[in-house]
């Protein structure tokens, strides 16, 4: 008798070993691993940042009496509008403007209903019905409103959350919800989490451990590749595809170990447990199918990286090394549209980064443009550029 209890309590644990193996296989399928995308300052480019531009557009946003912007964090296009994450001290607001630059409507937090809410941490647009879904952090809910900017509904969320973006798979939509390490109020204690179209939790990945890893300086790690939802792990030089069952790892960053000055902190790429292997801060990137844009600084300087996925190369930049730019300019990622990277430009830098990106304004020739930006006034709202990598 003991020995069938013993032997069905050994056939029990196996069963349960099998199913653990199969599930971390397929959270993360290293059989899936793609090739490293370097960014060493051994592979500095000696040609020009403006090389690489084959066009850009650029977007004056109308500077009205609602439609005054402080900070940038966020910019979406979608269906013929731009959506504008502005913040300012006390309140947070999306700005919508025609792809033009004309101000259309805005949704703010700056009112008492109770469909309010207390701030945008971040939004995102939805695939279908394009409605626009605001995560209000500190009330811990997603306030969805439609495209025209009415009220759809608000949803509570059991976790603390700093980022959120949709993805599709096999027709399905999904919301991935990225968020901050569990408190007491939390029962959820992963750093992802997707919930379904219903709103329902559908699955998790990355639980957080103990041991806490030094963060990026950059809150974004969520973007999207097409539907496919891509996450670049914090503390980590891992970047992950995330579905609705499992999450493969899609390619790992190589960037160079710079000298470090005393008593300076720095958010830092792990390699294995404890090895720190590399040192930057500020990690910001976008991409598109065929291409890998990404920003990042270093006790080296502030620096620009371009991954070609066709060619399996990539090039590097230093704008203060660029003999194009004679200034200490940072070209900011702001979003992404198709092959178009948007990154916002001051009122005041604006022909400096004309003069790195085009210095003979030959790749955009809307001459009309180029007058409104010479002539642009103190207290303008920047200037939007689409830049489309050749």
């Amino acid at each position: 008798m003991i020995a069938n209890i013993t032997h069905k309590r050994l056939e029990k644990n196996l069963i349960r070993f099998f199913l653990l193996t199969i599930f971390l296989s397929s959270c993360v399928d290293k059989g899936n691993k793609k090739s490293n995308i370097d960014f060493s300052l051994q592979k500095l480019s000696e040609s020009t940042f403006s090389e690489t531009i084959s066009n850009y557009s650029i977007v004056k946003l109308e500077t009205a009496e609602d439609s005054k912007i402080n900070v940038i964090t966020k910019v979406l296009i979608n269906n013929e509008h731009i959506y504008v994450l502005n913040h300012w001290e006390n309140r947070q607001e999306i700005l919508i403007f025609s792809l033009a630059g004309d101000y259309i409507d805005k949704i703010s937090s700056g009112n008492n209903s109770i469909n309010s809410f207390s701030g945008i941490i971040d939004f995102d647009i939805h695939p279908v019905t394009r409605d626009i879904c605001i995560l209000d952090q500190k009330q811990r809910k997603l306030v969805i409103y439609n495209e025209e900017g009415g009220f759809v509904k608000s949803t509570p969320i059991n976790c603390l959350a700093r980022e959120i973006t949709y993805g599709v798979k096999a027709g399905r939509v999904f919301t991935v919800i990225h968020t901050i390490q569990s408190d007491a109020k939390s029962d959820i204690n992963d750093e992802i989490v997707l919930y379904d179209e219903n709103d329902k939790p559908l699955d998790t990945y990355f639980e957080y451990q103990k041991e806490n890893h030094p963060l990026q300086n950059k809150r974004i790690t969520l973007m999207k590749r097409g539907d496919n939802v891509m996450f670049l792990k914090e503390g980590t030089n891992t970047l992950y595809e995330i579905g609705l069952k499992k999450c493969d790892i899609k390619s790992t960053f190589t960037f160079s170990k710079p000298v470090l000055p005393v008593n300076k902190i720095y958010g830092a790429f792990f390699s294995g447990d404890v090895d720190v292997s590399q040192y930057v801060y500020d990690i910001d990137y976008f991409e598109s199918d065929s291409i890998l844009y990404t920003t990042f600084s270093s006790t080296d300087g502030d620096y620009i990286g371009i991954f070609n996925k066709e060619s399996n190369r990539s090039t590097l930049y230093n704008m203060l090394l660029d003999p194009s730019c004679k200034c200490g300019i940072k070209i900011e990622i702001a979003g992404v549209f198709q092959n178009n990277f948007i990154v916002q430009i001051p009122r005041t830098k604006i022909a400096d980064v004309l003069e790195v990106l085009d210095n003979e304004r030959t790749k955009c020739t809307n001459d009309e443009i180029f007058e409104l930006i010479d002539n642009m006034k103190p207290g303008e709202n920047p200037i939007l550029l689409l830049l489309e990598l050749k």
